[in-house]
């Protein structure tokens, strides 16, 4: 994981705030449970919250999430990323919400992206 004040960690957190917005609603605070840099690709598992790492109201979660089948709860919930690195900036390539079913880290996103499964915390 990179170093709390590293440019790239900040640069990272902060794009993945839209996509996180585009589910909840702004704003969005970006809590990092995960982050790990391969060259120019990132993984990151975060909680999405509110200012001050409030967790995402009930009403707001059950208009994201629709609630069909869902295993998380707001104040647990974990959204993922894959982001490149594109002419110098951060950008998200897979966007993973929660209870969506998108995986980020399958071995066949891995393996399209020619990415290791280290980045997404699998293998040694």
């Amino acid at each position: 994981m990179p170093a709390l004040d590293s440019p790239d960690r900040a640069a990272i957190l902060e794009a993945a705030r839209p996509p996180a917005e585009a589910v909840f609603g702004k704003p969005i605070e970006v809590i990092d449970r995960a982050l790990r840099i391969s060259g120019d690709w990132a993984y990151l598992a975060f909680r999405p919250a509110r200012a001050r790492a409030d967790f995402i109201k009930y009403r707001d979660w059950a208009r994201a999430v629709r609630l069909k089948g869902c295993d998380q709860q707001p104040d647990t919930a974990t959204m993922e990323e894959l982001l490149h690195k594109v002419n110098g900036r951060w950008v998200p390539d897979l966007v993973s919400p929660p209870c969506s079913g998108v995986s980020v880290t399958s071995d066949e996103v891995l393996k399209q992206r020619g990415l290791p499964p280290q980045l997404v915390g699998r293998g040694k």
